[in-house]
C-alpha cells in the first residue's frame, strides 16, 4: 500500500507518522508528569498528617508531665487556699490540654487509617491511653482537693502513679515515629522501582519510535529511488 502512494503522499505519510509519534510521546509525558505531581501532593499531605500526629502525641506527654509537676507544687507550696486553687486551676488546664491533643491525634490517625489500615493499632492504643489518663487525673485531682498541708501524705497517696502512663505515651510516640520511618523507607523503595519502570517504558517507546521512523524513512527513500528510475508519470 505504501509503495502505491505518490512521492508527495509518501513524504506526507512519513511526516504524519513522525508527528503522531511526537504527539503520543508528548501526551504520555504530560500524563506521567501529572501522575508524579499527584503522588507528590499525596506524599506531602501524608507527611503533614504524620508530623501533626507526632506533635500531638508529644504534646500529650508534656501536658501530663506538667500535671504531675503541678500536683507536686501543691504538695510543696499549696499550704494556703490561694496557692492551692492556682495550682489546681493550672492542673485542670493541662488535663484539658491533654484531651485536646488526644482528640487531634485521634482524628489524624483515623484519616491516615482510611488509606493505611496499619494505623488502626495506634488508634486503639491512643483510646486506651486517654482512659488511663482520665483515671489518673481523677486520682491526682482528688488528692489535690484533699490536701491540707501534709506533703508526705499527699505525695505517698499518688506515688508512682504517673510512671506507667508516662512510659506508655513515650512508647506510643517512639513506636509511631519508627513506624512512619519504616513506611517512608518502603515508599522510597517503591518510588525507585516506579521510576525505573517509567524510565524503561520511555526508553522502549523512544526505541520503537526511532525504529518505526527509520523503517518508514528507509522504505520511503527506497520507493523514491524506484519512482525516479521509472516512468515520468509515476514520479508526478
Amino acid at each position: 500500500m505504501f509503495n502505491n502512494l505518490t512521492l508527495k503522499g509518501k513524504f506526507l505519510a512519513l511526516e504524519s507518522v513522525s508527528l503522531g509519534m511526537f504527539l503520543a510521546m508528548t501526551i504520555f509525558a504530560l500524563v506521567e508528569i501529572n501522575d508524579l505531581v499527584q503522588d507528590e501532593k499525596t506524599n506531602v499531605l501524608r507527611l503533614e498528617q504524620d508530623i501533626a500526629v507526632m506533635g500531638d502525641i508529644g504534646s500529650m506527654n508534656i501536658a501530663f508531665l506538667k500535671q504531675v509537676k503541678l500536683a507536686k507544687d501543691v504538695w510543696i507550696r499549696g499550704s494556703d487556699a490561694a496557692k492551692l486553687n492556682k495550682y489546681r486551676g493550672e492542673f485542670i488546664e493541662q488535663q484539658e490540654l491533654f484531651e485536646t491533643h488526644h482528640v487531634q491525634a485521634l482524628n489524624g490517625l483515623k484519616k491516615l487509617a482510611e488509606s493505611h489500615p496499619e494505623f488502626n493499632g495506634f488508634v486503639s492504643k491512643l483510646d486506651t491511653l486517654s482512659e488511663q489518663h482520665k483515671t489518673l487525673s481523677a486520682k491526682y485531682l482528688a488528692q489535690i482537693n484533699a490536701h491540707h498541708g501534709d506533703t508526705v501524705k499527699s505525695d505517698a497517696a499518688v506515688a508512682g502513679l504517673d510512671r506507667e502512663l508516662s512510659q506508655q505515651v513515650k512508647e506510643l510516640r517512639d513506636n509511631f515515629v519508627k513506624f512512619v520511618a519504616d513506611k517512608s523507607a518502603e515508599k522510597m523503595v517503591l518510588a525507585e522501582e516506579d521510576f525505573q519502570q517509567r524510565r524503561n517504558l520511555v526508553i522502549v517507546w523512544v526505541l520503537v519510535s526511532l525504529m518505526l521512523s527509520a523503517f518508514l524513512a528507509t522504505t520511503a527513500i527506497g520507493s523514491v529511488f524506484k519512482q525516479l528510475g521509472g516512468e515520468p508519470a509515476e514520479v508526478a
